[in-house]
C-alpha cells in the first residue's frame, strides 16, 4: 500500500513492537484496499456486513491488519512519546498509555487531554499508588 501513494499522502506515524501505523491521505481507504485485500490483508475482524470482511487470511503471518477494524477509520492521532498515544475516530477514542495505571487511564485520560498537552507543550504529571501482591509503592508518571 505504501508504494501506491506519494510521500506527501502516506507517512509513518509510529511503530510498536509488532505494528506500524500509517497516515494515508485518500478519499476512501477501503476502496484502495479492494484490489489487494485477498493477498495482503487480514480483514477477519471486520463486521460481517463490511464489504472487505474476508476470513481467509485470519492470523496469516505477513498480512496487514486494521487494528481499528470494529470501528471506523482513525480521523486523528496524537503521539506524545513511545507507548503513549491517542486515536480518535467517528465512533470512539482510544488511549494507549503504558506505565500509567488502568484506573487513571479510564477516569482521567481522554483524547482531548492528549491534544491539550500537544498544543501547550507543557508536560502533565500524575501520581498514583500502584499496588501489587508482593509490594506497594507510589509511582510518578509523566504524560
Amino acid at each position: 500500500m505504501v508504494s501506491k501513494y506519494s510521500p506527501d499522502r502516506c507517512r509513518l506515524l509510529f511503530t510498536d513492537t509488532d505494528s506500524l501505523t500509517y497516515e494515508v491521505r485518500t478519499d476512501d481507504i477501503y476502496e484502495d484496499m479492494k484490489p489487494v485485500v485477498e493477498k495482503k490483508f487480514d480483514c477477519s475482524d471486520y463486521l460481517t456486513e463490511h464489504p472487505l470482511c474476508i476470513k481467509k487470511n485470519k492470523k496469516r503471518v505477513g498480512c496487514w491488519k486494521d487494528e481499528n477494524s470494529s470501528d471506523s477509520p482513525i480521523g486523528e492521532f496524537v503521539g506524545l512519546r513511545e507507548k503513549l498515544y491517542s486515536t480518535s475516530s467517528a465512533k470512539s477514542n482510544k488511549v494507549k498509555a503504558k506505565r500509567i495505571s488502568k484506573s487513571y487511564k479510564i477516569h482521567k485520560l481522554r483524547h482531548e487531554t492528549f491534544l491539550n498537552i500537544l498544543r501547550s507543550k507543557v508536560p502533565t504529571n500524575t501520581k498514583f499508588l500502584a499496588v501489587s501482591v508482593s509490594q506497594s509503592r507510589s509511582q510518578n508518571s509523566n504524560v
